[in-house]
């Protein structure tokens, strides 16, 4: 199953990763998770700070 993370603008981080890391954690004991980053420009910046890149277009 793919799971869409989107990225938007001044997200908080642990926002962005308690989430992944659920879905993160499944996959890694068998669950058949497929996570992919979605946002509207190809790099943001979080609300601390820290640029994210790498992103994919939003579908």
């Amino acid at each position: 199953m793919r799971v869409l993370v989107l990225v938007l603008r001044y997200v908080n981080l642990l926002d962005l990763g308690g989430p992944v890391q659920v879905f993160d954690a499944a996959a890694h004991l068998g669950a058949d998770y497929r996570i992919r980053y979605v946002a509207d420009a190809p790099e943001r910046s979080s609300a601390q700070g820290l640029l994210l890149a790498g992103s994919s277009r939003c579908p």
